[in-house]
């Protein structure tokens, strides 16, 4: 802690008073503080006055500064009152700021040596005053240091605080030190207090103008004093940004303050003696105007949310409080409003809310996902499998392959549903964009009215382009199903059109913002009501919408615009009101062929090797034995984790490889997997999942699982899929024969050899 005679004090009549922090393992060194900064204390001798140039010249050198210094025992002129606190280490020097803090007597100064051995340096004692007492400038006192003046004042900051002085010093160098920056820190410290006191005197002038607010309700009382009252309010309220208006009791205005032209777009003189139904939008009931009257009328206060019609014709929102003003007999004689703009508001609340109904949306679907899946699972294996034993040239294998790629659709449209939430990088490939739309036209064609008439030119000779074929099918049916709103009720024409075009260098321009090249150009017309030029640039902006509210998200042309420009291509538009619309897209074309899908009953690799199938859904475990059966695998079912723990803890070898979903009952596929490496490291393992985060199977993989496969999946990726957890065993696996002695596949109903169902 401080020094026995620590703390000493330099008087001065009259003067400010602050208080000095000196910290310095030398006892010289603290005798020169105490001397230069508080001067002699009588029956102290090695403190007397003669002895502080002899003390200066010892220490220091007896410079011509020390030795025409002013007598210690004295203050110079002008110099001020101190209270000086001495400690010998940066320990002490802490715990005493702390108390100085604790206490509300902060040190204006603290001079700190660097080295002070045997406790912490000085920096460090620094940089805790600094975090005790931030307002406190700190002088750094040293003969020499091992850190450079940078790295001190990054770790003492602020700069503007920090000094640094080299010894030797003289007194005559200490007082005017302490002066400058003790009559600093009290400038500082007064200029604090003086905004705290303005920032008090804020809050009491919002409390004035509040009451200046009650009071013109008491004022209006009597009839005689309503313009007096209105000109002592005038200086309040003319500044205000809120409306403030004044009605008689039939709702005539007779006064509004300059806030009202601001918002309305109405002069002050525009307004008087009108009502506010100049400013009626429409979007009200009558019944909404009848409950605000009639509550006013009985003398209370109304408050709501109206939304009003700007002079320019934009409607905009307010928050409304109409309250009556009464005379002394209790007669309304007056009606007072105060009009807060919450436009802006509005629409944040507004976009707040429908984020939230799609964040809700993805959630719900995340959760449903697994389940879906599954169901997927059960419908496309089982038609897989029925087309097995069907001969090739079987009609019925057609009907089975439309079946197949609608459930491939169906999985695919799961996936972009779940993009809401976890935003997953979207498989491209080359794809033909016409198949596309004879697909989507068939869609809007069963679900708009007979009165919308599709029409379809399909021209390109290449229509291939590298995209993600649901984004491509989200894109059409927003453009269609907006085209059909446009067209009620009368009905109209839709036109779909596919074509190729070179877009030119000299042919780019602010609307066709692309690279010169080939491009696939996807037209869709309609002969709806149109767009206004105003709204054309708006259309694609997150949440905007002409439609009626809840028919419409106002998020459908801005999905559009981020898919097509994530493809790296631009949408324009063309539009006259009462005539139609045209969107055109341009994608570039394709520098390789589209992909054909492969047919599903192409022969696939097989094997013999003894599979391990675990999964809680009864329709996926029978399925997905089914077709390990038909790919010649010798299965064992399980619905359970602690069935299939059984079987590995008893005979860890008599299976080859095991399959496992990950979200089960109890135990999930992961942990399982986990536990069965625990009893085999070497065991071959492939989590399948309805729902799966990136995050997850990370860590699954890290975990040792080879194989990953999302349901629903096919026996193609089933089969590619073992035969790479496998480690593609070629003598065990075979491709095109049947591994299991031509048994071919297993019908419904049939036992199927090497398969056990729970």
């Amino acid at each position: 802690m401080a020094t026995k005679d620590s703390s000493v004090t330099r008087r001065s009549a009259n003067r400010p008073r602050f208080r000095i922090l000196a910290v310095d393992d030398e006892e010289n060194v603290r005798r020169l503080y105490r001397n230069a900064l508080v001067g002699a204390v009588k029956g102290e001798g090695d403190d007397a006055p003669d002895a502080l140039h002899a003390l200066e010249a010892s220490l220091f050198g007896g410079g011509s500064d020390s030795a025409n210094a002013p007598a210690a025992d004295g203050p110079a002129p002008g110099d001020p009152f101190y209270d000086l606190v001495l400690c010998r280490q940066g320990d002490e020097a802490v715990e005493v700021a702390r108390v100085a803090a604790r206490d509300g007597k902060p040190f204006a100064v603290a001079y700190i040596d660097v080295r002070m051995p045997p406790g912490p340096d000085g920096v460090w004692a620094a940089a805790q005053i600094r975090t005790i007492l931030p307002d406190t400038h700190i002088v750094i006192v040293t003969g020499f240091s091992d850190m450079s003046p940078a790295e001190i004042a990054r770790r003492v900051p602020p700069s503007d605080k920090l000094l640094y002085v080299q010894k030797p010093f003289h007194a005559s160098e200490l007082r005017q030190f302490s002066v400058a920056l003790g009559t600093k820190w009290q400038a500082e410290r007064a200029l604090r207090e003086a905004k705290a006191s303005l920032e008090g005197k804020v809050v009491e002038r919002t409390a004035d103008l509040e009451k200046a607010n009650a009071e013109l309700r008491r004022e209006i009382e009597q009839r005689g004093k309503a313009e007096a009252a209105l000109r002592r309010l005038s200086a309040a309220v003319e500044q205000a940004s809120d409306i403030v208006a004044v009605t008689d009791p039939q709702g005539t205005i007779q006064y509004v303050n300059p806030a009202f032209d601001r918002v309305t777009g109405y002069t002050c003189a525009e307004a008087l003696g009108k009502t506010f139904r100049i400013l009626k939008s429409g979007k009200h009931e009558l019944a909404f105007y009848e409950q605000m009257w009639n509550t006013i009328a009985r003398g209370q206060t109304w408050r709501g949310r109206l939304t009003n019609r700007h002079k320019s014709g934009e409607l905009y929102e307010e928050d409304c409080s109409i309250s009556p003003v009464c005379d002394a007999a209790g007669e309304i004689v007056n009606y007072v409003a105060v009009k807060h703009d919450v436009t802006a508001v509005a629409k944040l609340e507004a976009q707040i809310r429908r984020a939230q109904k799609m964040e809700a949306l993805g959630t719900l679907a995340g959760g449903m996902a697994h389940d879906f899946n599954n169901l997927l699972m059960g419908i496309m294996g089982y038609v897989e499998l029925a087309g097995v034993d069907l001969p090739k040239d079987h009609p019925s294998r057609d009907y089975l392959r439309e079946a197949m790629t609608a459930g491939n659709r169906a999985r695919d449209l799961v996936g972009q549903v779940l993009s809401w939430g976890r935003q997953p990088e979207q498989e491209r490939r080359p794809v033909l964009f016409i198949p596309i739309v004879k697909e989507v036209a068939k869609l809007l064609r069963a679900s708009f009215p007979a009165a919308v008439v599709i029409r379809q030119h399909l021209s390109a000779l290449n229509d291939s382009v590298v995209a993600d074929p649901v984004q491509l099918h989200q894109v059409i049916v927003n453009f269609g199903i907006n085209a059909e709103y446009a067209m009620r009720p009368a009905g109209g024409v839709l036109e779909l059109a596919i074509e190729n075009v070179v877009v030119e260098e000299a042919q780019r321009d602010l609307h066709v913002n692309v690279p010169p090249g080939p491009y696939v150009r996807l037209s869709v017309s309609d002969t709806g009501c149109g767009i206004s030029r105003e709204n054309q640039d708006r259309i694609f902006d997150p949440f905007f919408t002409t439609k009626a509210s809840g028919e419409g998200s106002g998020l459908g042309l801005t999905v559009v615009h981020g898919i097509v420009t994530s493809h790296g291509g631009c949408i324009t538009v063309y539009s006259e009101p009462g005539r139609g619309t045209t969107f055109r897209v341009y994608l570039p074309c394709a520098d390789q062929a589209a992909s054909v899908d492969a047919d599903l009953y192409l022969d696939l690799p097989k094997g013999k090797e003894r599979v391990l199938f675990v999964d809680d859904e009864a329709v996926v475990r029978s399925v997905g034995a089914l077709m390990m059966s038909a790919l010649g695998y010798r299965v064992t079912a399980k619905g359970s984790a602690a069935e299939a723990l059984a079987i590995i803890r008893g005979a860890p070898h008599s299976i080859d490889i095991v399959v496992a979903d990950q979200s089960m009952a109890q135990m999930g596929g992961e942990a399982l997997a986990h536990e069965i490496l625990r009893i085999r490291p070497d065991m071959p393992i492939i989590l399948c999942s309805g729902f799966s985060q990136a995050a997850s199977l990370q860590k699954a993989r890290e975990a040792g699982i080879r194989e990953f496969l999302s349901k629903p999946f096919s026996s193609r990726e089933l089969s590619l899929a073992m035969r790479r957890a496998l480690g593609d065993r070629s003598e065990e696996s075979q491709s095109g024969g049947d591994a299991s002695g031509g048994a071919g596949h297993p019908s419904r109903g049939a036992s199927v050899t090497g398969t056990q169902y729970l």
